[in-house]
């Protein structure tokens, strides 16, 4: 059966008022726990889009281009060793899309708001990748990302850096989950990140 009839899922976001500029833009996988708190959490300056695993990426190319001008920074919030990005593709078989993205406004920065990936080797190629291709500086966890109260935190340890202001208001202090696990009808399983493509899950 043909998948093309669950492709291009639209992107969610609402695009700024007039005179606002935004310098910074948060990307949120819709498969993220609650993940309108990361939406209505932002800060005046960053511009948040939820996206699925089956949005299109010319779709987010285009509102990017009717939004920025340039782009000083950006966050992916997604949840455990998830991989899954756009165009029914992982986010490696996405890597060429977002060096695209990363020289094409000139970012300088690239945050991935996710649990442990730095203790991946997989994904330490990736982000070893991004930034020797494109320059850019990729901050990335090796511990528990999230609510502080559950053992996490925002603190980007590839670049020492806590995020928390950088993208949200003390309005994120109202999500409650830890980017660790993703929740499948109704129940939660942590994602074990297999092949670049492949990722399986356990029930918690």
């Amino acid at each position: 059966m043909s998948h093309n009839r669950f492709l291009n899922t639209p992107l969610i976001y609402e695009p700024p008022s007039n005179g606002e500029v935004c310098k910074k833009l948060l990307l949120i996988d819709a498969a993220v726990n609650d993940n309108k708190v990361f939406t209505t959490s932002v800060n005046s300056d960053t511009f948040p889009i939820t996206y699925s695993y089956t949005s299109d990426r010319s779709e987010l190319l285009t509102v990017l281009q009717s939004t920025f001008t340039t782009i000083d920074r950006i966050g992916i919030v997604s949840q455990g060793g998830n991989t899954r990005f756009l165009n029914m593709k992982s986010f490696f078989d996405n890597s060429q899309f977002l060096i695209y993205v990363i020289k094409e406004f000139g970012v300088k920065n690239i945050d991935f708001l996710s649990c442990n990936s730095l203790n991946n080797p997989e994904w330490v190629n990736f982000y070893t990748m991004l930034n020797t291709e494109s320059g850019v500086v990729v901050g990335a966890s090796n511990d528990e990302t999230g609510n502080i109260k559950y053992g996490g935190d925002w603190v980007m340890e590839s670049t020492s850096q806590d995020i928390e202001f950088v993208y949200f208001t003390e309005g994120i202090e109202y999500y409650q989950y830890l980017l660790d696990s993703v929740p499948i009808n109704g129940l939660t399983y942590n994602l074990i990140l297999g092949t670049p493509n492949v990722a399986t899950v356990t029930r918690l």
